[in-house]
Parts: structure tokens; sequence; C-alpha cells
């Protein structure tokens, strides 16, 4: 192999690891509100309401954080997927 083909398979894997730091950098966090509990519940409707809002509160989070692991489970099988091709390609080319 000679020393261009080595120096041009360096810039390219330079280029490929640097790329990722330029995607998803923001992280978007949840809009769930949280629900205020009250010193003293006047009675069982209000305690039944704060409880209904503590479900609600938690079924948010819970649909949030299955959203964030479902998009880290897609971004994960890209990178596998990627990892796949570069080993493939040393491989069909002998470059191992």
């Amino acid at each position: 192999m000679t020393y261009r083909r080595i120096a041009g398979l360096f810039v390219v894997m330079i280029a490929a690891i640097s790329w990722p730091a330029l995607a998803d950098t923001f992280a978007r966090s949840h809009t769930c509100t949280q629900p205020v509990k009250s010193d003293q519940f006047n009675d069982n409707q209000e305690v039944a309401m704060f409880n209904d809002a503590v479900s609600a509160y938690k079924q948010c989070i819970a649909a949030f954080a299955d959203e964030q692991k479902q998009a880290a489970d897609v971004h994960r099988d890209a990178a596998g997927e990627a990892i796949d091709e570069w080993n493939n390609f040393l491989n069909d080319n002998d470059l191992n």
C-alpha cells in the first residue's frame, strides 16, 4: 500500500471519528409537570386529585424515558451497522 493511500485512509478515518461529535449536541428535556403536594388536604377529593396528578406525572416521565431509550437504540444500531460495514470493507479488500 502506498504512502498516499495510507495517508488518504487516515484522513477518512479522522473525519469519520469527528463526525459524530457534530450530531445530537442538544438533548431535549421532558415537559412533565411535577404535582405540588399540599401541606394539608381538606378532603378525600383533594387526595384523589393529588394521586391522579402523581400518576399522570409518572406516566409522562416513563413515556419520555421510553422515547429517549428508543432513540438511543436507533443510534446504537446505526453505529453497529457502520462498524460492520467498515469491517466488511476491510475484509473484502484484504486490509486487515
